[in-house]
């Protein structure tokens, strides 16, 4: 049971506690600048949202656990909400870890067709997504 406390509040906060805080960094910022809110509000609420959300979601490496405040602010200043999910998908997925090793190990055809499946399934999950 100690062994369990300890990892809950000792070993998690310090491996995912710089990805929260970047997070909530992130959201603030969305959140408590009005042009950007503006702008989010004016140029993010249509299918303008996911030409947008999808090469920032590749290149902007956010992880899952800080992607998700940061959304959360996006989704609020009245960014589309199946953007904001694909935004959620496509951040986590592709790492720049991921992408070097995938190109290293696999050759860039092979990245290519990861980067092509990962938007392709990402814009149609987003779009589902906002018409539930």
């Amino acid at each position: 049971m100690l062994q369990a406390l300890r990892h809950a509040f000792v070993q998690m906060p310090r491996e995912i506690g710089p990805e929260i805080l970047l997070g909530l960094a992130l959201a603030a910022l969305v959140a408590a600048v009005t042009p950007i809110g503006r702008f989010v509000g004016t140029y993010l609420a249509d299918a303008l949202a996911y030409i947008v959300a999808l090469p920032v979601g590749i290149l902007m490496y956010t992880c899952s656990t800080a992607s998700v405040p940061f959304v959360h602010a996006l989704i609020t200043q009245g960014m589309n909400i199946g953007a904001g999910m694909m935004l959620l998908i496509v951040g986590p997925v592709t790492s720049w870890s991921t992408i070097l090793v995938l190109r290293k190990e696999f050759g860039a055809g092979a990245l290519i067709i990861y980067l092509v499946v990962i938007s392709v399934l990402s814009l149609a999950a987003g779009i589902i997504y906002s018409l539930i």
